[in-house]
């Protein structure tokens, strides 16, 4: 085994040529705790410079391994402009090396001073200046190695008048699958395309088909809102009207030059305006990149529509700088747990510095519309009269107005085989579990029950019916917990068996009973529902269709109207809808489009500009899923029926204002989208204002073809994110991430992403748009994806996190059981530990707990860690996710990096989001949603989470809050 510090004659004589580089170049050191390495301090041959601290570790680099890369990888300068350039070297370098610099054209940009790596400095940043003339050249960056060789990179500089040129020239031709159509001229490098394989027919779950179309390319006056300067000319690609369900490439000219100088492709974006939205605004776009094309420079970014757009940059770009206060706590979560994410570290944004919700309701706004117009909806109304002769709608017949969304009726629920990648079977009856775990926390969204304790039940059902309890004694029928091991394991599980039988045996039929779209005059007898059938493989992507079989599972979200009167819901037999009072969702303006003055459909299609969009328009409130204080409603109660205020099944009718259920009401007061977008109703303890806004990160994932849709609900918040200034950028693969090799997802290597590129929100679609039979069948872009898909979401996520915390520890540590601390637990020192944590409302709940490599080594007891609060997905338990993720001290003591890309050590905690059998009983079923129940007997998740915070602070050895400077 090789020294951990040793010394090469090649690295000692360096540092001769090492000792006046200070004055002349900006180092930028990675400490590994918020301090220097220690320096050798004998003053001897080492010269004082940086040498492994206690319980640090430091190896001679195998000269084959070394590589230097440059951020950005490619530079382009206007005439005396500077320029920084960040030079990363790995691995780590024991004693210092000199890296030099040589210029290809030194009259067209001068070569740095050398600069030094050494253990303290992993990376080098240089200002780089261009001179008077223009031209393009190469700056090599190089550093000499033990074995007498070089390692080097090479830097392709470019410099070149920042002036924007007058747009000139036309394009126009047909854009057909795989086609690309482009300008001429001054909009050479204007372009518009299909990706091959667009136009195919929808089938199965790819239901983004796009036609073939004619396109033109002409240039347009430019639209540069405020705060921002041009980098190219502004660009119409028609027919500006047309708009897909995908998105598409486009190009824009671009001229590198124009942007300030210390601007990065974090902040360019485009701006926009088109027929439904006339007004010019910058919206997110699809994987920005900017590429050389023969003397020129193009945009490349994807979007869903064609109208004009411009190249821009904020006019401020890297200069804002300011004292970030950082808490040294982030907060990741799957699926469930991505909703927890979203909706928690919102209203406890205080307490974190990122947060990253991947692939769950990460915005409960847009799903509790979603689950209104889609999972319980597809049926015809009726005048009360006449059962209808029209049949239930098919998911074709249902909107799907935002990319890549697909829809569903009740009848017709989503789940696509094969089922690889989904993290579950999903069947009819888990997701009756989830909706009824959702109105046990949330409380019902489709109906208001004033009955005490029966907050999850629809309006008319008493929680002591025997629908909901059964032939049990007390109320054990009515939440039960899905199996946990233990000693009252068998009895949980006789529960599960049993209460549905006895449930489903006593249906319960209420008359008289009003519903606006199905029962308008009480005509027809209201039944509580069971349902669960078995899924049918052979009619995926919908294999959870209703069948008149197997449906044993009380649904308990809502009520059905029984048209032939047999107790028993039956396929054309709707679900009630009540959670809330009818209202118009046109907008503060009260009109629909048609409506607004000046309407011409596909000429002026917004004339208020108050369509909700969430890339578009994520401020507009016409369409946006939720009633604004200002809409059009009807004061009829919740049944939507006039004058039936004396019905003990309505709620709300002629008290002057809008009603809603609990669970929307909860929603509304809960949500991420309300606290970003700062809604009166939002209850969050302290205001998400701008100063709170700046100093959190947010990046959000979800599955092209999710049977949740979680990639479109991601979208929804990420508008929210927009909507309050941020630039927003979206990543359609892995391999699109600034920094990784496009097209090749294989190689994806997170610790060399270009995070000066990437802004302070993010969404990922993962999942290719146009999936090969293989994709499909590997399971990529469903719900969790494939075990790449997972482990490149986590560790995406998991070092934008680090990228924020340049102050936490990156050092390569011993390994605490090589010399373990007669102090430490010996779960510490193997790395994982496990306890119960009760809190002062007497919830008690598992947690899980991984310390970094090190951590419980002797010699590391002084050194301080961030936390990363982990929530786990649905009917999971903390255990889970830590099995599921232990590689994740590999990543934080990998040798072959160097502490520039190292992840920074962190404590992992593993949050308990389970339903468990509480002082009061069962809390709920399977997943808690992390959040405070509604009803009294009911898991308070978010306060037991707060004070689990509290008494991670006091076990284990957190980082303090520090003040950092941080640029914008």
């Amino acid at each position: 085994m090789r020294s951990p510090y040793r010394r090469s004659l090649t690295a000692l004589a360096a540092l001769l040529v090492l000792g006046s580089l200070a004055a002349s170049t900006s180092c930028s050191s990675d400490d590994g705790d918020g301090a220097k390495p220690t320096t050798d301090g004998g003053g001897g041959d080492d010269g004082g410079y940086p040498v492994p601290g206690p319980g640090e570790q430091c190896f001679d680099p195998d000269p084959s391994l070394v590589k230097l890369r440059t951020d950005p990888p490619e530079l382009v300068l206007a005439p005396g402009q500077t320029r920084d350039v960040e030079v990363f070297a790995s691995p780590d370098f024991c004693v210092p090396a000199a890296m030099t610099f040589t210029s290809g054209q030194p009259d067209l940009v001068a070569a740095p001073a050398p600069a030094r790596i050494d253990l303290a400095t992993p990376k080098v940043t240089v200002s780089i200046t261009a001179g008077s003339g223009d031209g393009k050249t190469t700056l090599t960056a190089s550093v000499p190695l033990s074995d007498g060789s070089a390692a080097s990179v090479d830097l392709p500089i470019e410099v070149r008048s920042a002036k924007v040129d007058d747009c000139a020239g036309t394009g126009a031709g047909h854009v057909g699958d795989g086609a690309t159509v482009s300008g001429t001229g001054g909009l050479a490098l204007a372009s518009i395309s299909l990706q091959k394989g667009a136009t195919k027919p929808n089938a199965g779950s790819f239901l983004w088909h796009a036609d073939a179309f004619d396109a033109t390319i002409a240039c347009a006056k430019d639209q540069v809102p405020a705060g921002y300067v041009k980098l190219g000319p502004a660009v119409t690609f028609g027919p500006a009207a047309l708009s897909f369900n995908r998105e598409i490439p486009f190009t824009l000219p671009i001229n590198p030059a124009a942007i300030p100088a210390q601007g990065r492709l974090r902040h360019v974006t485009v701006s926009y305006r088109g027929p439904a939205f006339e007004k010019p605004r910058v919206i997110p776009i699809a994987d920005p990149a900017i590429m050389r094309d023969g003397d020129g420079y193009k945009l490349y970014f994807m979007a869903p529509r064609l109208g004009t757009y411009q190249a821009v940059a904020l006019a401020d770009a890297g200069t804002k700088t300011f004292q970030r206060h950082l808490t040294h706590r982030a907060l990741i979560g799957v699926s469930m747990g991505g909703g927890g994410t979203a909706m928690f570290g919102l209203r406890n944004h205080d307490k974190f510095d990122v947060i990253a919700p991947l692939g769950g309701p990460v915005d409960w706004t847009w799903m509790a519309g979603h689950i209104e117009r889609n999972q319980v909806a597809g049926f015809p109304p009726n005048d009360g009269d006449n059962v209808p002769s029209e049949p239930p709608y098919t998911p074709d017949q249902i909107p799907a107005p935002l990319p890549y969304q697909h829809p569903s009726t009740f009848n017709h629920w989503w789940y696509e085989y094969p089922k690889n990648g989904n993290g579950g079977s999903f069947p009819r009856a888990e997701y009756i579990q989830i909706f009824r775990d959702l109105s046990l926390m949330f409380g019902n969204m489709n109906g208001y029950n004033p009955a005490p304790d029966a907050e999850n039940l629809p309006a008319g059902v008493s929680p002591d019916d025997p629908s909901v309890v059964g032939d049990h004694p007390g109320r054990q029928c009515s939440v039960w917990v899905d199996p946990l091991d233990g000693p009252d394991k068998a009895a949980q599980q006789e529960l599960e068996r049993q209460c549905p039988i006895e449930r489903c045996s006593h249906p319960l039929t209420l008359q008289n009973y009003y519903d606006d779209e199905f029962n308008p005059k009480g005509t027809w007898p209201v039944i509580t529902v069971c349902d669960g059938s078995p899924q049918q493989p052979d009619l995926s992507p919908w294999a959870n269709t209703w069948q008149d079989t197997g449906n044993g599972v009380p649904l308990e979200l809502a009520l059905a109207v029984d048209y032939n009167g047999n107790g028993v819901r039956d396929e054309n037999e709707p679900i009630i809808r009540a959670g809330h009072e009818p209202y118009d969702d046109v907008g503060l303006d009260g009109k629909a489009d048609a409506d607004e003055p000046g309407y011409q459909k596909g000429i002026k299609d917004d004339p208020s500009g108050d369509n909700w969009d969430p890339q578009y328009n994520p401020l507009g409130t016409e369409g946006n899923l939720r009633y604004d204080d200002g809409e059009p409603y009807r004061d009829f109660g919740l049944d939507g029926v006039a004058n039936t205020k004396t019905s003990p099944y309505d709620f709300g009718e002629g008290n002057g204002k809008f009603d809603m259920s609990i669970g929307l009401r909860t929603i509304a007061e809960r949500d991420s989208r309300s606290v970003i977008e700062q809604l009166p109703a939002a209850s969050q303890p302290k205001p998400f204002d701008d100063a709170a806004m700046r100093r959190l990160d947010m990046w959000t994932d979800g599955g092209t073809r999710d049977l949740f849709n979680f990639a479109v609900d991601a979208q929804a918040l990420a508008g929210a994110w927009s909507g309050r200034g941020p630039i927003v950028h979206y990543y359609t693969q892995f391999d699109r991430i600034p920094g990784q090799i496009w097209g090749n997802q294989k190689s994806f290597v997170p610790g060399v992403n270009a995070w000066g590129d990437i802004p302070s929100g993010v969404l990922l679609r993962y999942g290719p748009i146009d999936p090969t039979p293989q994709d499909i069948q590997s399971g990529t872009g469903q719900h969790v994806g494939t075990a790449d898909d997972i482990a490149r979401r986590l560790q995406s996520a998991l070092y934008y996190i680090g990228s924020r915390w340049p102050d936490a520890p990156h050092t390569l540590d011993e390994d605490s059981q090589l010399n373990p601390s007669a102090d430490a637990d010996p779960c510490e020192v193997t790395g994982g530990c496990d306890f119960t944590f009760t809190d002062t409302l007497g919830r008690t709940g598992p947690v899980s707990v991984n310390v970094p490599p090190g951590y419980a080594n002797a010699n590391s007891q002084h050194k301080r860690y961030p936390v990363i609060y982990l929530l786990h997905g649905y009917g999971q338990t903390p255990e889970d996710l830590k099995a599921a993720i232990v590689f994740l001290k590999n990543w934080m003591n990998a040798a072959a990096d160097s502490s520039a890309e190292r992840l920074p050590k962190a404590i992992l905690v593993y949050v308990d989001g389970r339903c468990r059998v509480g002082q009061k009983g069962a809390e709920c079923i399977r997943g808690t949603f992390y959040t405070d129940s509604v009803r009294e007997s009911g898991p308070k998740i978010e306060h037991w989470f707060l004070e689990l915070m509290d008494e991670i602070d006091k076990r284990y050895r957190t980082m303090a809050p520090a003040e950092l400077s941080w640029t914008e």
